[in-house]
């Protein structure tokens, strides 16, 4: 009897390539391995090597470098989801909600510019292996979807307002983020703002004007009108 714990060892570890906290282990390491190497680092062989195990243990939960990335680039559009979510938290006014979101959207841009740039390959959201990645992508999508339709149904606005309107902010949160995290703003805009003034000027242009077209459409009238005192 006292034999057959060292019977079961060779089957126990093999097994620990399969560890509930392996795969864990495994994303942080290719995070880190994304913010500081690049897309190119991002191979089975080199999380293995960070976490000790064998290329075989990294294959068994990803399978290939292309599971590999979809599978990063879904955690990293979950990083971003909890970013916004925590940002709308703080008010339940959908001016301040659509601003805060718009905000945090850029800042983890910034804080994360591999990752922001990463997980937007169309190689990854278009992959057949990437239904993680549409999950998560589409999820991204429809937070800022919700908190622009806040503001166009108090204001009275329809369904095809939305979904314009979304497309719009969206267009200009990720356009700056991209530039953001390219570091591509004009040295000559740089020089006269910081990089904080620039991204707050972006953002509460776009959602203040979006309010405002939206009183003046419920009020009959334009924004331009509405300026002369119409």
């Amino acid at each position: 009897m006292a034999s057959q714990p060292n019977a079961r060892a060779p089957r126990l570890a093999k097994a620990g390539y399969h560890h509930g906290n392996l795969r864990a282990s495994l994303v942080q390491a290719a995070l880190k391995l994304l913010d500081e190497q690049g897309p190119t680092a991002l191979t089975l062989r080199g999380i293995a090597q960070v976490n000790g195990v064998t290329q075989t243990a990294s294959a068994y939960h990803f399978t290939d470098k292309e599971g590999l990335e979809c599978a990063i680039a879904a955690v990293c559009f979950r990083e971003l989801i909890a970013r916004l979510t925590e940002a709308i938290s703080v008010s339940a006014a959908p001016e301040e909600r659509l601003l805060a979101a718009m905000r945090a959207y850029v800042l983890y841009a910034d804080s994360s510019p591999a990752r922001f740039q990463f997980m937007f390959l169309a190689r990854l959201i278009g992959s057949t292996r990437g239904d993680e990645v549409k999950v998560a992508a589409r999820t991204c999508f429809g937070l800022l979807r919700l908190l622009v339709a806040e503001l166009v149904t108090q204001a009275g606005g329809d369904s095809e307002s939305v979904e314009t309107e979304t497309l719009a902010a969206w267009s200009v949160v990720h356009g700056f983020g991209k530039i953001s995290a390219g570091s591509l703003i004009p040295s000559q805009v740089g020089q006269l703002v910081s990089h904080d003034v620039a991204r707050e000027a972006v953002i509460a242009s776009f959602v203040e004007g979006l309010a405002a077209k939206l009183a003046a459409r419920r009020s009959g009238g334009t924004v331009m009108e509405r300026g002369h005192g119409r």
